[in-house]
Formats: C-alpha cells, sequence, structure tokens
C-alpha cells in the first residue's frame, strides 16, 4: 500500500495525500522495530524507534502547518 501510495504521487505530482504515505511509513517502522526487537536485534530496533519519531514529528509538523 505504501509502495503504491507513493508511486501514485511521484507519477502524478498530487502531494496532497502525503501525510497519509506518512502515517502508513511511520507503521510500517513502528512494525519493523518491534518485530526486531523480538528477534533480539536491539541495534536494528533503535534505529527503526529513531526513524518512526523522526518520521512522526514530520507528520506532526506538516498537519500543522
Amino acid at each position: 500500500m505504501l509502495v503504491v501510495l507513493s508511486g501514485y504521487e511521484l507519477i502524478t505530482r498530487d502531494f496532497d495525500m502525503h501525510p497519509y504515505t506518512l502515517i502508513l511509513l511511520s507503521g510500517l517502522l513502528l512494525t519493523l522495530g518491534v518485530e526486531g526487537f523480538q528477534e533480539k536485534r536491539k541495534v536494528f530496533s533503535f534505529f527503526c524507534a529513531l526513524a518512526f519519531i523522526f518520521t512522526l514529528a514530520v507528520l506532526t509538523r506538516l498537519i500543522m502547518s
């Protein structure tokens, strides 16, 4: 779903759906981080958590402006 939505944005140059893309991306990063933590891959989980927080910060900034 994320790839399809991102491809649509790139092809049509219509970035009105960008907040939804960021929501899907943050969900993917959260899922990967939790899965990595369960598999004892702590460094990978840490970077996924950082990317998740950064994506949420960008999403919040985008929605507020």
